[in-house]
């Protein structure tokens, strides 16, 4: 219902707006690597960085208290980094390299969990000069490096592996091409509208490993399968930019994410997700004309599904029942 409706807004705004509006791209706001956003021409390079983070603290939807008793996040840090090149007026190459960190605490031991991960990006964008129309596609990377831990606790029995050794090991990486066309338009002096769809194939590949055959034994099936699977993403967005004041102007981006999965191994007892929506709210001000301070407020109805193939196995599938969040922060450079 939510996905038709979806679907039905979108095309709606689409043929209503087409005729009307043309599309205008003197524009001040920054592109970052928003969805079938593009620069102007009088921009023909911008580079930006971004700090991502969660925290307890932030946590007003209480997501932690409702994962129970079980692992639960206790911090996360992102550092991002993109620039998009301008080849000529229609041609732009767009790239983005992402390292974070997050922490997850636990009642049992490994009392706390620490894991890294990075994002490599790479997007082709072309954009029409006579209709308002963007097409880009491109590749990802999500890797988790390997990880693991010493001790493990299981009801009222603690292994812990010899020093310095580890009784697990973890890791997951993601391969994913993408394809995506969106219809800009300006439909006032300083409101412009975004709306499009993309696709996108994904290679996953989860590692788990134990020493351990009492841990083994005792983890079985809820480990994460050790043969790749497949996920096809599909994805609906719309984006609405306001330039409230010369300086001051505010973003909306919206998604609605569909999740299909081949060669994958569900859990026993367990759902998996495969549908979400994702909101990104964006404060940007301009110091001058090249250079902006960057504000936003992410959420995602299903933890960070669809954002990251890496992170969803079969082991934590349950975690993404509740909705994420966190906040950023960053600068823009035109």
């Amino acid at each position: 219902m939510q996905q038709r409706f979806l679907t039905a807004t979108f095309s709606l705004i689409s043929l209503l707006l087409l005729p009307f509006y043309a599309w205008s791209d003197e524009h001040t706001t920054p592109s970052m690597m928003r969805s079938g956003h593009i620069m102007p021409h009088t921009s023909t390079f911008e580079a930006w960085g971004m700090m991502d983070v969660f925290d307890q603290s932030f946590d007003i939807i209480n997501y932690a208290n409702k994962l129970g008793n079980s692992a639960k996040p206790s911090r996360m840090t992102r550092f991002n980094i993109g620039t998009n090149f301008h080849i000529n007026d229609q041609w732009a190459i767009r790239t983005q390299l992402s390292q974070g960190q997050q922490t997850i605490v636990r009642q049992q031991q490994p009392k706390s969990v620490r894991s890294t991960f990075h994002t490599e990006q790479a997007l082709l964008q072309w954009h029409a000069d006579l209709i308002p129309l963007v097409i880009e596609g491109g590749y990802i990377q999500n890797t988790y490096p390997k990880s693991g831990f010493s001790s493990f606790q299981t009801g009222n029995v603690t292994v812990t592996a010899a020093p310095g050794k580890q009784i697990l090991v973890a890791s997951s990486k993601a391969s994913t091409w993408l394809i995506g066309a969106s219809i800009p338009l300006q439909i006032s002096e300083h409101a412009r509208i975004h709306a499009g769809l993309g696709y996108q194939t994904s290679k996953v590949q989860s590692q788990y490993t134990s020493y351990d055959p009492f841990i083994q034994s005792r983890i079985g099936a809820q480990a994460p399968q050790k043969t790749p699977w497949r996920e096809k993403q599909s994805n609906l967005f719309i984006s609405l930019d306001y330039e409230w004041t010369n300086s001051i102007a505010i973003g909306l981006d919206i998604q609605q994410v569909h999740i299909q999965r081949s060669q994958y191994i569900p859990r026993q007892g367990f759902r998996d997700y495969n549908q979400t929506q994702i909101m990104d709210l964006w404060l940007s001000y301009n110091i001058n004309n090249d250079l902006s301070l960057i504000f936003r407020g992410h959420a995602n109805t299903h933890y960070i599904l669809g954002e990251n193939p890496a992170a969803y196995n079969r082991r934590i599938n349950h975690k993404f029942k509740y909705p994420f969040g966190f906040l950023s922060m960053g600068v823009d450079y035109r």
